[in-house]
């Protein structure tokens, strides 16, 4: 078969691969310390030195956390500079994507031009927001690494390689269950609708991915099977702190209206694709995830299910996007160059076509420009402002700075709970953040015994719900009295508080934003 995706790739090809990696970190940035690094970078910590956080109960619920990944970090970081490893390994993994995607985009339709046009869009589209999450992470994290791996695991299946697709989803599956099982639902449901033949082929390596997914599996049937204490508080605050991820009827217009507008271009693209067997297997493949998200909406809105809400499978939608975009920069080489399409369909072609619009070449300059541009005053613009670029986050690291400095490893804090990620640069345990609800997913009952307990001794008005919680959270805190503050540092045993309130307590550190006071039980008889 004389096409471009049984051919070696030529060296430039990856030099324009590792172009579109570092053009989608200058368009959407890159986080050192992203949001999830409260909970991933806090057990790194942790596992390394287990004398940090004596008293922090939250970072107890962390060895629950379903992941092999983050133990290996530990050990990798005793020998590595943690932020160079951490943003190495990002890049290695966005390159991996774009290469995976790439890749695929070959198989499919023959034409390198469609896999460059593929990544190009995904950069394009990196604001889009997929279940609660984005296909291009700003940090690094296992979500981000894993996701290439899949979209491997998906282009050996459609080569019919399929002991390093099942090695690839094992492996995957160990590291990140969630994002793993999207894909071999996926690949469940191809192998079971259109490869009957195959079956006797595949059984082996499908055995052999089933025993190296025990591991995990087991830790997966070991978790579930602990009951929720109070399941109705528990689905109440799932949909109030984890809205965004697990509740579709919550999402707003303007992100439904996105997902239309993508919806349409897909449908539009199925009209170009070629009717072979390779593309009936990737309408499986959208046919799995469209099942996955029909459950995701009974399990979560209809008929709540803690077993389907701990499996987000509304972030299904990345690996069916990604493919996706392959079809969708295949409609617009047709479009923008006609006789591509002649050309996908015939193994023989004697001259360059003609009558084009527009050069694939032009097509891809075209649009890179256009992301360079974007990627200058993106940032300024239109994008969120970058958490290392803000004075904001400085002072926030400076605060937690200090405390690592000047106090004793086993000091409690009590904190801002709309802030994240104290415990990171301060190495001390924290009374409660807002983002210790995820724990919600892998430690329920302690979400709901500790982790709510303590977001209501600050607000108690939180118990009924109310809208905008953070900042009814950041009110309430920026208002709490010093009987109130002696209150928590009885039931808690906190020895200081960050707040930006003034209070007649000894001040040890003050910033533009933040004073530092010290809670001692000596203050109790002042009262």
């Amino acid at each position: 078969m004389n096409t471009e995706s049984r051919h070696p790739i030529p060296w430039h090809t990856y030099l324009v691969l590792l172009f579109v990696t570092v053009l989608s970190i200058w368009v959407q940035g890159y986080q050192s310390e992203g949001s999830d690094h409260a909970i991933h970078v806090v057990f790194v910590q942790h596992y390394n030195q287990p004398g940090l956080y004596p008293n922090d109960l939250f970072v107890a619920t962390l060895s629950h956390y379903y992941s092999f990944f983050w133990y290996g970090v530990a050990y990798i970081v005793r020998l590595f500079p943690q932020d160079a490893f951490f943003f190495a390994l990002f890049l290695l993994a966005r390159l991996l994507l774009f290469h995976a995607l790439f890749l695929l985009a070959l198989e499919l339709f023959q034409k390198k031009w469609v896999g460059f046009l593929a990544c190009l869009l995904v950069i394009g589209t990196h604001f889009v927001v997929w279940g609660g999450s984005f296909i291009l992470e700003l940090s690094f994290g296992h979500s981000g690494v894993v996701r290439p791996l899949l979209l491997y695991a998906l282009y050996f299946y459609l080569r019919k390689n399929w002991w390093p697709s099942a090695i690839l989803l094992a492996v995957s599956f160990n590291l990140h269950p969630m994002t793993s099982t999207y894909v071999g639902a996926m690949i469940c449901a191809a192998v079971w609708f259109l490869q009957r033949d195959d079956r006797r082929r595949i059984l082996l390596p499908a055995l052999v991915c089933a025993l190296l997914c025990l591991p995990m599996g087991l830790w997966l049937l070991t978790s579930f099977r602990e009951p929720i204490a109070d399941q109705p508080l528990y689905m109440a605050l799932i949909r109030y702190r984890l809205w965004h991820h697990l509740s579709p009827f919550t999402w707003s217009a303007k992100l439904w209206a996105v997902y239309g507008v993508l919806f349409l271009a897909w449908l539009w693209s199925l009209a170009y694709a070629p009717r072979t067997a390779i593309h009936r297997l990737v309408l499986v493949f959208w046919a799995a995830t469209g099942v996955l998200c029909v459950i995701g909406t009974i399990g979560s809105e209809l008929w709540p299910q803690p077993a389907v809400i701990r499996f987000h499978f509304f972030r299904s939608l990345i690996p069916a996007a990604l493919l996706a975009f392959c079809y969708v920069a295949h409609l617009l080489m047709r479009l923008c160059w006609p006789s591509a399409g002649r050309e996908l369909l015939s193994a023989h072609h004697s001259r360059r076509p003609t009558g084009h619009l527009l050069s694939p070449q032009g097509l891809i300059i075209l649009l890179s420009i256009v992301l360079i541009i974007w990627g200058v005053i993106g940032p300024a613009r239109f994008l969120p402002k970058k958490r290392w670029d803000s004075k904001a986050f400085t002072e926030w690291k400076e605060i937690q700075d200090w405390a690592k400095r000047n106090t004793p490893a086993s000091t409690y804090f009590l904190t801002p709970p709309w802030e994240t990620g104290f415990r990171i640069g301060s190495q001390r345990a924290c009374l409660v953040e807002w983002k210790d609800g995820s724990a919600l997913i892998w430690a329920p009952n302690w979400a709901l015994t500790s982790w709510w307990p303590r977001l209501l001794a600050i607000y108690s008005d939180l118990e009924n719900f109310p809208p905008d919680p953070l900042e009814k959270l950041r009110t309430a805190y920026e208002r709490l009295t010093l009987r109130q503050l002696h209150t928590l540092q009885r039931e808690y045993g906190i020895d200081y508080c960050v707040t930006p309130s003034t209070y007649p307590l000894p001040l040890l550190y003050q910033s533009a934003t933040y004073r530092i006071y010290q809670i001692t039980r000596s203050d109790d008889s002042e009262l």
